[in-house]
């Protein structure tokens, strides 16, 4: 079998209120314990506006830790971007880009 990627991180974040009276799960951490995954993502996971997040078609959110550098570069090198979650990703991963064949 051949191998994808490798997962970094699984994050998940609780709702909070944010700018201009809305709610946001951007801020995830990093778990360490095992997770459990449903049709809906994590189950310890909140999304701030269902609208947009969350749901049987934006369950979970992958990112590649890759991305983070290009962003340093374009932005400066920001703290934000010093560890996986700066995206609100539920998921980093190395070696699955828009450029990996599957």
């Amino acid at each position: 079998m051949k191998k994808l990627g490798v997962v970094n991180n699984v994050l998940a974040g609780k709702t909070v209120a944010f700018a201009h009276g809305a709610k946001s799960a951007i801020n995830k951490q990093v778990l360490l314990e095992r997770q459990h995954a449903t049709e809906l993502g994590f189950t310890n996971d909140e999304q701030g506006d269902p609208r947009f997040h969350g749901g049987i078609q934006k369950a979970l959110h992958i990112y590649p830790s890759e991305h983070y550098q290009v962003w340093q570069q374009e932005l400066g090198d920001k703290g934000v971007f010093q560890s996986a979650g700066a995206f609100g990703e539920n998921i980093s991963s190395s070696g699955v880009t828009e450029q990996s064949e599957a």
